[in-house]
């Protein structure tokens, strides 16, 4: 069965070429958006001649802010158009920064040996893991963007929400112009209510699903276009649209973890780890997983070629045996 990936870039055009060519098959397709902020033409270039490669154009290209439903949609966007194009397979999602840990023919062989299973992390909300809330103000207050720069955001609850303050909404308010204070008080003077019709639930980001559950949550989108609507306003979406969608639905196919190794854990300046040629022996062990990120071959492009060698090696020895 092919493997079909969804790739969210807007940096380092020759990273993301390579991690095309490094997955690419015969049977696989890869469905790109770029982030609108930024120049399409370099990442065209770089993936010139990549006879399976999609790239998402106007319309369907969104300007991304960081943990923002234009994140949703680019995915939204892209799975429509395999749908449509009848991929069967799994849909794998990642980021132009993700590396696989496997060789492509053992990450084919893998898809092929679970093709009605789902690889998607969830968890009921509240999870006390995400904040002392639960996480349960990315869902129940308004996320409003004062910019599209990263963390450039105010969250304000519903007047109707114990958490509410008027002092504390003013204060926040001074930081818009005047437009923008009339649409947030058009928000907040109304109750927030997470929709009946879905079962809440978080994860992580990144997934592998069918084809054919694909085809399902794009019919529950176009049954209930309330839900995509409400999250409009919520904080980092992406790790709640698509698990609360699939737990809404029938039970269909067996749901395991995520395929892709992320380490939230290490002291850094900024998380997810980085990871360098120092955290090779880290990436190696991680026999669970297909995939990880983040990589940036400004900081450390050796990584990379230890990951090649490494995968190459453990692809001939499964032949051997």
């Amino acid at each position: 069965m092919p493997v079909n990936y969804i790739i969210l870039a807007h940096r380092q055009p020759l990273q993301l070429s390579r991690l095309v060519q490094t997955l690419a098959t015969a049977n696989s397709r890869f469905y790109i958006h770029v982030d609108s902020k930024v120049d399409l033409a370099p990442f065209e270039a770089a993936l010139a001649g990549q006879q399976a490669v999609v790239f998402l154009k106007h319309p369907h290209r969104c300007e991304v802010a960081w943990g923002d439903i234009a994140i949703v949609q680019a995915v939204i966007y892209a799975m429509q158009q395999a749908v449509q194009e009848g991929r069967k397979g799994h849909l794998v999602l990642l980021s132009g920064q993700d590396y696989p840990l496997r060789h492509k023919n053992e990450i084919e062989a893998f898809f092929d040996n679970h093709q009605q299973v789902d690889f998607i992390t969830c968890f009921p909300l509240p999870f006390k893991g995400w904040s002392e809330n639960g996480g349960m103000e990315r869902i129940m207050h308004y996320k409003v963007n004062r910019s599209s720069q990263k963390y450039d955001y105010m969250l304000f609850p519903s007047v109707y929400d114990p958490s509410f303050s008027w002092k504390k909404c003013r204060q926040q308010l001074r930081s818009f112009p005047l437009k923008k204070r009339l649409y947030i008080l058009s928000l907040i003077l109304k109750r927030r209510k997470f929709p009946s019709y879905a079962q809440l639930m978080g994860g992580a980001q990144w997934w592998a699903l069918t084809n054919a559950t694909c085809q399902r949550m794009l019919r529950f989108l176009k049954q209930h276009p309330g839900y995509f609507k409400y999250h409009q306003h919520s904080l980092i979406p992406d790790e709640f649209f698509f698990q609360s969608i699939l737990h809404s639905l029938p039970p269909a196919l067996p749901i395991k973890d995520m395929l892709t190794y992320v380490n939230w854990e290490r002291v850094e300046e900024e998380l997810p780890v980085t990871f360098t040629a120092a955290d090779f022996k880290e990436l190696a062990q991680q026999t669970s997983y297909l995939f990880a990120r983040k990589f940036d071959i400004d900081v450390d492009a050796h990584i990379l070629d230890l990951l090649d060698s490494h995968a190459a090696a453990y692809e001939r020895s499964t032949i051997i045996k």
